[in-house]
């Protein structure tokens, strides 16, 4: 070894004498390229990377781009060296030093606690075992740097510890929460530990983007901000003195009450008037209170409250109490009484009374169970319509209805009132045996699927499929109805009757401003089976007992208020054209 360095000490002073004497060895013939020192990278591998070769013209210049081109392949600690010597007869003999990095030993990692090392090793192309590349190493930290960026974590990887073994150890700084604020603006109307029991970033635990997200998507999905808006901040833990991260959330409430009236004069020449008020944020605290009565010719009233937190499991309670009728479309009428011919002036009003419970809880993020208990009193009455008065009919059908439902759901959702991706899965089973007071014994189940995927910044394709069946002694009605704005568009509401039941929905949404969207929609479904699934063409009714999908189409426009969007569709089917208007989004 001490021959060695005193040799290329020796080199060093040559190359000067030679740079001063450079004409002399400039262009003569080189004669052979030594390559000494390199006991795994092979000998090929360094040549290949050189210009200097025998049989060329030296250069001095070319040889030291040879140098730079050799340190540049990553597997040596420092750059090489390289001795011109002059042969008796004229020519060069090249001699170039190089000196190895070790054989990696073993890579270690010191600070990772979010992510295994296993799984960090996996990531890299460095590998035990080969001979270690500078730049294959340099490469692979910034791969770690990324995967964790990927997995919601920041992180700082530090220069890597290369050990004469072998042994690489890379530093891994993960940066942890120092502190957590909430930002409700001025005189906020939210009490704080609404916002705070949704929150589950805390000081302490890594900062991670994913957690976040997850945050501002709860305190979105209870319906009462506006915006939220995350700001993570570099600060300094003021124990550790570690760099960390501080985490504000900024919210902007939305406007929650809500109290109207009216009072009309419908074309069925009735007196209708309405009181409702409502607030999904009451007192403040999350809670949502619900209340409509109408009265007049048209009597009745609708009673809702939910209470989310009811424990620490985050269980959700709803009771709805109410009493209310409508009107179903004159095709649903005859479906429903079973016979006659397609009448304008034929009404069907369904009555119902009764309660409603529920109990809702999550289970991780995306899951959630639910338990639904209802106990109605229907009433389906058939109507004629008389020189403007509404003269009552028959009775079709009517009974108590008791029943348990379970369902599961999967929301991905980013923002479920106005999703721009993720997917929406819910299925529900309903058993209404008489057993719990119910007049028949019969069983429903349904399935709603939708699925949001964003197409650019502005543009979200949005689908749904919505199936429904049922067995056991149905009554008439609880059977599944389609048709209007909510199912089918382009046709009347509740145009198909039946006791199965197929909806496919499909639209295109494009953002033009914050408050307004445009759509392109395609609804195809059918609702068929059973003794009051009629088909109307001609206006005479006969049985259908298969699907005979239908097919809408049209455009339409949403409106964004505080309250939920307002829905104008323009759609065209197989019996004309229909214009729908909604309040609420359809899916």
């Amino acid at each position: 070894m001490g021959r060695w360095i005193a040799l290329f000490a020796c080199c060093a002073q040559l190359l000067v004498s030679l740079a001063a004497n450079a004409q002399e060895i400039e262009g003569r013939e080189v004669a052979e390229v030594r390559i000494e020192g390199n006991q795994h990278v092979p000998t090929e591998s360094i040549l290949l990377v050189m210009e200097t070769k025998p049989g060329r013209p030296f250069s001095i210049a070319r040889l030291e781009q040879d140098l730079h081109a050799i340190d540049d392949m990553g597997f040596f600690a420092k750059e090489p060296v390289a001795l011109p010597m002059l042969t008796p007869e004229g020519r060069i003999i090249v001699v170039v030093r190089v000196f190895e990095n070790p054989v990696v030993k073993d890579i270690q990692f010191q600070g990772n606690t979010a992510i295994p090392a296993d799984r960090l090793r996996a990531l890299m192309r460095t590998q035990v075992g080969s001979v270690l590349n500078i730049r294959t190493l340099q490469r692979d930290l910034q791969r770690l740097q990324d995967f964790y960026l990927d997995s919601g974590y920041v992180a700082q990887i530090g220069a890597p510890d290369i050990r004469p073994d072998g042994t690489v150890v890379v530093p891994v700084q993960e940066l942890k929460v120092v502190s957590v604020k909430v930002d409700l603006g001025q005189k906020p109307k939210t009490k704080e530990k609404v916002v705070w029991r949704e929150i589950n970033l805390r000081p302490g635990q890594l900062f991670n983007r994913r957690t976040v997200e997850e945050d501002r998507r709860r305190l979105f999905m209870l319906d009462i901000f506006e915006e939220v808006n995350v700001e993570p901040r570099e600060a300094t833990d003021p124990k550790t003195g570690e760099p960390g991260v501080e985490v504000v959330y900024r919210i902007k409430e939305k406007r929650t009450g809500l109290a109207n009236a009216g009072l009309g004069y419908s074309s069925r020449n009735e007196i209708v008037g309405f009181v409702a008020v409502q607030d999904t944020n009451f007192r403040g605290t999350g809670q949502h209170l619900r209340l409509m009565v109408e009265f007049f010719d048209r009597k009745g009233f609708d009673f809702y409250y939910y209470r989310p937190w009811v424990d620490s499991k985050r269980t959700g309670v709803a009771v709805n109490i109410f009493d209310r009728s409508f009107f179903r479309e004159p095709t649903a009428a005859i479906a429903l009484t079973g016979g006659g011919t397609l009448d304008e002036n034929v009404l069907f009003s369904e009555d119902r009374r009764g309660l409603r419970l529920s109990a809702r809880r999550p289970k991780g993020d995306y899951l959630w169970n639910e338990l639904k208990l209802r106990l109605e009193r229907v009433r389906f009455t058939q109507h004629q319509i008389v020189n403007g008065e509404i003269e009552q009919g028959p009775k079709s059908d009517q009974g108590w209805v008791s029943g348990i439902a379970f369902s599961r759901l999967w929301d991905t959702r980013d923002f479920p009132f106005d999703p721009s991706h993720g997917t929406y899965l819910e299925g529900e089973l309903e058993l209404a045996p008489q057993l719990l007071g119910g007049s028949r014994t019969f069983a429903k189940l349904t399935l709603d699927w939708r699925r949001y995927v964003p197409k650019g910044r502005t543009t979200v394709l949005a689908t749904r499929l919505l199936l429904g069946t049922s067995v056991g002694a149905l009554p008439v009605f609880e059977n599944f109805f389609v048709g209007g704005a909510e199912t089918l568009r382009g046709y009347t509401i509740d145009r198909f009757v039946g006791r199965h039941m197929i909806v496919l929905n499909a639209e295109l949404r494009r953002r033009f401003r914050r408050e307004l969207q445009g759509v392109l929609f395609v609804d195809i479904g059918d609702a068929f089976g059973g003794p009051n699934s009629l088909d109307l063409k001609d206006g005479t009714p006969s049985p259908r007992t298969s699907p005979r999908l239908k097919i809408g189409y049209g455009v339409g426009v949403r409106f964004i208020t505080p309250f939920g969007p307002l829905r104008f569709d323009f759609g065209f089917g197989e019996e004309g054209h229909r214009t729908h208007f909604s309040v609420g989004a359809a899916f």
